[in-house]
């Protein structure tokens, strides 16, 4: 008796929404419907060629299964602690925020923005810089969907109206988002 064995075969990842059908990988399986709900974490230099963009990563999870291909859309952004590092010298004050809102379709996300002053600042300062910028990425964000909010973070959109915005409470040198991640909703059976 013969065993017959099955082969693994190459399976195209293409990003369908952020990308426009942009092909962002390749991964092998036996059956494409085996890896759906794999995450996937790629560079954002290696997808657009532009080196400028390297401290960036965005993290995939695949969808479904489509014309010989695997679908996937994006699930979180990146920022990469080196470039924070880079950001932060002596006689300035960096500040972290963490929270969750929710985007215009009901989607919650959970955000890690953060921001360095031009000096060193007081706790208050600090303070009411987070409290504000919890007020305004919140409203900002329950007006966007999902995909936009992606695009207006890659675009530095929205992270100059929040720049411009908190400039107001007091003088920053960088306001940057260095987390997003889609919450999963988990289902209770």
């Amino acid at each position: 008796m013969i065993k017959k064995t099955k082969k693994k075969s190459w399976y195209r990842i293409t990003e369908s929404k952020l990308l426009n059908g942009q092909v962002i990988g390749e991964l092998t399986a036996f059956e494409p419907e085996s890896v759906i709900g794999r995450h996937l974490t790629l560079n954002l230099m290696s997808i657009t060629d532009n080196p400028k963009l390297q401290h960036i990563n965005l993290k995939f999870s695949i969808d479904s299964v489509a014309d010989n291909g695997l679908k996937a859309s994006v699930v979180g952004y990146y920022f990469s602690p080196s470039s924070i590092k880079r950001l932060v010298k002596r006689g300035c004050r960096r500040t972290d925020d963490s929270f969750v809102c929710k985007t215009k379709e009901g989607r919650s996300v959970r955000l890690k923005p953060f921001f360095v002053t031009r000096t060193y600042t007081s706790h208050l300062i600090v303070s009411k810089l987070r409290k504000t910028a919890r007020v305004i990425i919140s409203e900002m964000v329950g007006k966007l969907s999902f995909d936009k909010l992606i695009n207006d973070i890659l675009n530095h959109k929205l992270q100059a109206e929040l720049k411009k915005q908190l400039n107001k409470v007091y003088p920053l040198k960088s306001c940057e988002i260095r987390f997003l991640e889609l919450i999963a909703v988990k289902v209770n059976k």
